[in-house]
């Protein structure tokens, strides 16, 4: 069964780690060569038994699991627990920023009608300069 479960996913490129750990511990305990056992086990590549091997030895069991390539998937962030005086500092220092945003936007709003104001008296200025040259024209 270790065998068929190999021939049907190493079509997928991927060997269950089960398989490795069998693999690996048929060659600590018997002393059949590389060559020998992958072809027994059917497996095309001597080079990967080798290396499986050479995993195991340098990590143990955890080195013959298998390595995920590609982002991780995003987990999100474990909400941060604060304690009572933590959340009472945090929450003046927000209503202390936003009564400071607050206080810049009203500024701006003032600024911004007054400038509305200037700009609208200037062209209502030049209408009626306008309208008095005409006005004053000799020639009608």
């Amino acid at each position: 069964m270790v065998l068929h479960e190999f021939l049907v996913l190493a079509k997928r490129k991927f060997i269950l780690f089960n398989f490795k750990l069998h693999a690996v511990e048929l060659y600590l305990s018997t002393e059949i060569s590389y060559k020998d056992l992958a072809l027994q086990l059917e497996i095309n590549n001597p080079a990967l038994l080798a290396q499986w091997v050479q995993r195991f030895h340098a990590d143990g069991v955890d080195g013959l699991k298998p390595n995920w390539k590609g982002r991780r998937p995003q987990v999100p962030d474990k909400p941060i627990v604060l304690t009572p005086t933590e959340s009472k500092e945090i929450q003046d220092e927000r209503l202390k920023q936003l009564e400071e945003e607050n206080l810049k936007l009203r500024i701006e709003v003032a600024y911004l009608k007054e400038l509305r104001r200037l700009r609208l008296e200037q062209e209502a200025q030049k209408q009626e300069q306008g309208l008095a040259t005409v006005s004053e024209d000799p020639s009608n």
